[in-house]
C-alpha cells in the first residue's frame, strides 16, 4: 500500500471526511477508534465498553478498567515521529510533502485585548479546529493498541484511552500491568506525557480475588468507585444513579430561573426555552 502516486488534485482538495474515508478504506485506522469518525461517537464507545463489562458480570466475574490520560495530547505530537508514523503506513511522496508543508514553520501569539505577544515557533502538535488535525493525531495515537496483550481490550475516543480486562485469575492482573507497562513505554517513545494524577482504576462486579494494586509510570494508580467516562457518571455496579441525579437536579435549576426569568406562562413557550437551555448543558 503506497500514496505515493496521490493524485494532488485530491490532495489540494483534501478534508476531514476525504481523508477518513482513505484512511478506513486502507484499514488505517484501529477499530477500536470511536473519535472524528462517521457512524462513530462517545455513544458507541460506551455501548462497546459496557456490552463487555455486563457480560462479565452476568459470568460472575470482575473487570478492572484503566482510565488513562494524557496531558495536552494534540499539542504533544512530535511533528518527525507523526512523519515517520505517516510514511511507515505508505503515505509518502507528495502527499506526506503536503502534510509537511501544512504542519511546519507556523507561528502563533495571543492577543488580549489590543495586546499582542511576541511570535513563537510551533514545534509540535497538530492543528486543531483544522479538518486534517483530527485524522493526523488518531493515525498518531493508533499504534498504541498493537502494543497491548491479546487479553487485554483498548477503546479509544480520540486522546481519551481506557484499557480493560475481565479479571478471572492472577494471570489476568499480571496481564493488565503489562499493559499499563506498555503504554508507559509508548508514551515515552511517542512523546505522549501522561497524566497520573487524573489517571484511575475501577473494578465493576464483585470478585473473590485479591486486585494487586496497578502502576502507570512508576506511580500507583488510585482506586475509584464512581467514575466519569466519556460525560457518564457511573458506579462500580455499572449504575447510573449519581448522573441521573445530576441531570434532574439541573433539570429542576433550570426550569426555576426559566419561570423566573420569563413573564409568559405559555407552556410550549416556556418548553421551548427548557429544552433550548437545558439541553446546551445537561450535566
Amino acid at each position: 500500500m503506497c500514496f505515493e502516486n496521490f493524485d494532488f488534485g485530491v490532495i489540494m482538495s483534501w478534508s476531514g471526511k476525504v481523508a477518513e474515508g482513505c484512511c478506513k478504506r486502507y484499514g488505517l485506522i484501529s477499530e477500536q477508534q470511536h473519535g472524528f469518525l462517521s457512524k462513530r461517537s462517545t455513544v458507541t464507545n460506551l455501548l462497546s465498553g459496557h456490552n463487555d463489562w455486563t457480560s462479565a458480570i452476568s459470568n460472575h466475574n470482575a473487570v478492572a478498567v484503566a482510565y488513562i490520560d494524557f496531558m495536552k495530547a494534540f499539542d504533544s505530537v512530535c511533528h518527525t515521529k507523526l512523519f515517520l508514523r505517516l510514511s511507515s503506513l505508505g503515505i509518502t511522496g507528495n502527499l506526506l510533502a503536503w502534510i509537511k508543508n501544512f504542519l511546519t514553520d507556523r507561528q502563533q501569539c495571543t492577543r488580549v485585548g489590543d495586546k499582542v505577544s511576541d511570535t513563537v515557533k510551533i514545534l509540535s502538535g497538530v492543528i486543531q479546529g483544522s479538518c486534517l488535525g483530527p485524522v493526523l493525531f488518531v493515525l498518531y495515537i493508533n499504534s498504541i493498541t498493537k502494543v497491548l496483550p491479546n487479553s487485554v481490550t483498548c477503546l479509544l475516543f480520540a486522546d481519551d484511552v481506557k484499557i480493560y480486562t475481565v479479571i478471572k485469575s492472577d494471570i489476568d492482573n499480571v496481564n493488565l500491568q503489562i499493559a499499563l507497562d506498555r503504554i508507559t513505554d509508548w508514551s515515552i517513545k511517542w512523546q505522549m506525557p501522561i497524566s497520573v494524577k487524573k489517571c484511575s482504576v475501577t473494578i465493576y462486579g464483585k470478585n473473590a480475588l485479591r486486585i494487586s494494586p496497578y502502576y502507570l509510570c512508576g506511580f500507583r494508580l488510585r482506586f475509584t468507585d464512581t467514575v466519569k467516562d466519556l460525560g457518564v457518571t457511573m458506579n462500580c455496579q455499572l449504575q447510573f444513579t449519581e448522573h441521573v441525579s445530576c441531570i434532574v437536579g439541573k433539570a429542576h435549576s433550570r426550569a426555576y430561573l426559566i419561570r423566573k426569568c420569563f413573564i409568559s406562562r405559555n407552556p410550549p413557550l416556556l418548553m421551548r426555552a427548557f429544552n433550548t437551555y437545558f439541553t446546551l448543558d445537561p450535566c
